[in-house]
């Protein structure tokens, strides 16, 4: 009787979160009687942000770019930033793209993660990674609807990674730095929490209830001294993989580890 308790309680967590990643945070998406209804609701929002609301906070755009420059942004979620590859595609300068996203960024509506690098002699790659902060709004640039569309798009692993790492920086402690960390030998990590100049856990995010360990993430483990490592997916487990790695999941890994780290 207790297991299936606990096992009630964790579907209805599960439940909640595949609601909030598909309709994103904002509380009359998150809370609309209906997917429709939600749906609706972001896509008028994002109409309304574009076409008056930049202007209102001091961003003089023209609104068929910057709408071609946000649904852009969409599908690079979780890319290294090539500036000049959007200034190419938009036919705007590359000065123009930075203004863009340094004010989007600014208006908490992007995630600019940038890398960690300290003293290593390692090649490493220096650009920041793009990610719409709001899944809902991401959601509605790609055009899916419903959590099935969802769950099936290419862009499903990508949209998972950046809900993830918003909600962990979300709900880190006071003092916590976010970074992310790649090579250009392929050791890299989704995400880097850093306190007090340590690396307290390196986490990989996968879409998927069996993550596997990569040899890369073994490498950014070693190259920044993470006290920990995470990879966080879709199972209901947790277990430790290894001495120094944990398989978990999101609900799990908020509501027990992060506060520890």
């Amino acid at each position: 009787m207790k297991i299936a308790y606990l096992k009630y309680v964790l579907h209805g967590i599960y439940d909640n979160l595949q609601q909030l990643w598909l309709c994103g945070g904002f509380p009359l998406s998150y809370l609309a009687p209906s997917v429709r209804a939600s749906g609706l609701w972001r896509r008028n929002f994002i109409n309304t942000y574009i076409q008056r609301d930049l202007g209102l906070l001091g961003l003089q755009t023209n609104v068929q770019v910057m709408e071609r420059f946000w649904r852009m942004l969409a599908t690079a979620q979780g890319n290294i930033l090539n500036a000049e590859s959007l200034a190419r595609s938009l036919n705007i300068s590359r000065t123009t793209v930075m203004r863009y996203i340094s004010f989007l960024e600014g208006a908490f509506m992007l995630r600019v993660l940038r890398p960690w690098f300290r003293n290593t002699n390692k090649r490493l790659v220096k650009s920041p990674q793009i990610y719409i902060r709001d899944s809902g709004l991401l959601h509605s640039l790609l055009g899916l609807d419903t959590y099935e569309a969802l769950i099936h798009h290419i862009q499903t692993g990508a949209s998972w990674e950046g809900f993830v790492i918003e909600q962990i920086i979300n709900n880190a402690s006071a003092g916590t730095e976010p970074w992310f960390y790649r090579t250009q030998q392929g050791a890299e990590c989704d995400l880097l929490l850093e306190k007090n100049n340590k690396v307290t856990a390196a986490i990989e995010i996968k879409h998927g209830s069996s993550p596997a360990i990569s040899k890369g993430f073994r490498i950014s483990m070693q190259d920044t001294g993470a006290t920990h490592g995470y990879i966080i997916g879709n199972g209901e487990e947790t277990y430790k993989a290894e001495e120094h790695i944990t398989i978990t999941n999101l609900p799990h890994f908020l509501h027990n580890i992060i506060h520890t780290l």
